[in-house]
């Protein structure tokens, strides 16, 4: 199996890209969401599915009880008061891209205080899982996997991507996870053909890194 990997291949609408359903044999175009979901499909784990409004109110209740608490009130306490819902909604995003950071979000006592707010948080509540902790899930059990067995469960031939430049951290993380199993990856190095000096070019350059960085570029508004 060939995976062509793009964050936007997780687009849905009328520029949609290539779906599982549409693929030719043997190839899938994952983004970030399909590839999830697949390899969780090849792992057998369960995606629960649930809705990002039952996490938020979720999340809203755990929020409450901690303000309502008899300890020290936490930074957000009063935009709570105001709009709990709405600061729910903020935190809790806040808090998964905490999650697809890295953070193991353990108790230190040198954090800074929002941060052991956050801490606090996941410490006392059974939160509704979002992709950030299925993401999560997926980096611990493939990391368990051996080459071999690995080869067997997830049938991938080879990915093909983009520079690392071009790639969210926590792709990369799992890239190099996937990489360690000995799945080979190609790099799709955008090799343009166009040629001018036309602003869309330069912009083009811009973008796939072929201008040196800090150099000062003008545009000439055509």
């Amino acid at each position: 199996m060939i995976i062509h990997f793009d964050e936007h291949f997780d687009t849905k609408g009328p520029l949609c890209f290539p779906s599982m359903a549409c693929a030719e044999a043997g190839t899938h175009y994952f983004g970030p969401s399909r590839l999830l979901e697949f390899i969780e499909l090849r792992l057998g784990i369960i995606n629960p599915g649930y809705r990002e409004i039952y996490r938020i109110s979720s999340f809203k209740d755990f929020i409450n009880q901690i303000v309502d608490g008899s300890g020290p009130s936490p930074f957000y306490a009063h935009s709570f008061e105001a709009d709990p819902f709405g600061v729910a909604a903020d935190l809790l995003r806040k808090r998964d891209e905490l999650r697809l950071a890295g953070w193991d979000f353990k108790y230190q006592e040198d954090i800074p205080d929002r941060l052991r707010n956050f801490s606090e948080i996941e410490a006392d509540s059974g939160l509704l899982s979002g992709f950030a902790d299925r993401f999560h899930h997926v980096e611990t059990e493939i990391a368990s996997l051996s080459p071999v067995l690995a080869r067997e469960i997830l049938s991938i031939e080879k990915v093909v991507t983009h520079p690392e430049r071009f790639q969210l951290k926590h792709v990369l993380r799992l890239f190099d996870l996937l990489k360690n199993l000995r799945i080979p990856f190609d790099v799709n190095n955008f090799k343009l053909n166009s040629t001018g000096t036309s602003d869309l070019v330069i912009f083009q350059e811009v973008l796939t890194g072929n201008v040196p960085a800090g150099k000062k570029i003008h545009f000439g508004c055509d």
